[in-house]
């Protein structure tokens, strides 16, 4: 049972099964607060709703595009010491965008809530999810969004604007992606920031998806086993944006100006990964599933690091700074209830 975005409460015998989204005003949302069914539009991009705005270089894909990801052996963080294999998912095209994450917020202030346990991969070994980096056998599985979680969401329209417009630039001025008015333009195509962990977290659950673990998100950008330095191949980057946006190049010199540096999402086309997504390097760093581990399994099948400690994981590659390589590290360790202009989330899917 969960409540709806209109605040209503609903259980298995009032909706069913409880896959069936239902549409209230400019949102829409699952009846009993768990993921939308597999192959449905996602909730952010409703006909008809504030996040269905148009993505890509040219602007005319849906900005809830989420590409297949053929899953496979490859090497963390290309080291051979540390193999993993990835089952097949789906990772969306594109960072969440702002017009797409105020479809989340008004779904949020009207009562919306994830179920206890919802945003698990599913899709893994009938419903039982990633299995933890220090288990063996079945071991220890993923638990899924906890209720507790809810209370580092703010729960009214003016304290979502406080908190997606005061968090911290960690260097050079703050740059909230967010606006208080929906707006039509590339304003709303930036990549949402200034997003913690939960907030990254419940906004997936809420589009009918999950977080991606490291080694599924580290998959896709080294393009599986094709081991690439960078998620496009082997060109670096240069400071023209065409391959993505960091450095604070983007309408500027290097220097960070201010929000101006952040790119619409998808516009970098020649950064394209393996898979199809935009933006795996560069513009927002991502917030991952795991939580923060010193060091990595030797061998891993679709796991992450479910261990508690202080800090969940996030990529490094930034509209502020990029890595010498592309790839992501999955020893970044970020604080849940901190948020920064340069931290954003893309989600990921169940194959269909």
């Amino acid at each position: 049972s969960g409540q709806d975005n209109c605040g209503n409460t609903r259980t298995v015998a009032s909706c069913g099964s409880c896959t069936a989204p239902q549409t209230c005003g400019a949102t829409a949302a699952n009846q009993c607060g768990n993921a939308a069914p597999s192959g449905s539009t996602p909730p952010s991009c409703q006909a008809g709703g504030v996040g269905r705005w148009t993505c890509g270089g040219a602007r005319n894909e849906s900005c809830c595009d989420s590409p297949p990801v053929i899953g496979g052996t490859f090497n963390r963080g290309n080291n051979a010491n540390h193999v993993a294999t990835i089952a097949n998912f789906r990772l969306d095209k594109y960072e969440v965008t702002v017009a797409r994450f105020r479809s989340f917020v008004e779904a949020w202030v009207n009562g919306w809530r994830p179920a206890m346990g919802a945003g698990k991969h599913t899709h893994i070994d009938s419903g039982a999810g990633l299995r933890d980096v220090l288990s063996s056998g079945t071991g220890v599985r993923e638990t899924g969004w906890d209720t507790s979680y809810a209370s580092s969401l703010p729960a009214t329209s003016a304290a979502w604007t406080t908190a997606l417009t005061s968090c911290d630039g960690g260097v050079g001025p703050v740059s909230p992606t967010w606006s208080v008015t929906a707006r039509q333009d590339e304003s709303d195509q930036r990549p949402q920031n200034c997003l913690n962990w939960q907030q990254a977290y419940a906004f997936c659950i809420y589009d009918g998806g999950f977080l991606p673990s490291e080694a599924e998100t580290n998959y896709a950008v080294v393009g599986g086993a094709l081991q690439r330095p960078y998620p496009w191949g082997t060109a670096a980057p240069g400071t023209d944006s065409k391959y993505a946006v960091f450095g604070c190049y983007l309408n500027g010199t290097g220097t960070c100006t201010g929000v101006t540096n952040i790119g619409p999402v998808g516009e970098s086309t020649l950064g394209t990964g393996n898979y199809g997504q935009i933006d795996l390097a560069g513009n927002l760093a991502e917030w991952m599933f795991d939580w923060y581990a010193s060091s990595l399994p030797s061998t891993c099948l679709n796991c992450a690091t479910l261990t508690t400690s202080p800090n969940h994981a996030i990529s490094t590659s930034t509209f502020r700074a990029f890595t010498n390589t592309g790839n992501l590290s999955p020893l970044i360790s970020r604080g849940d209830n901190v948020a920064r202009d340069y931290w954003g989330v893309r989600c990921a899917r169940s194959p269909l």
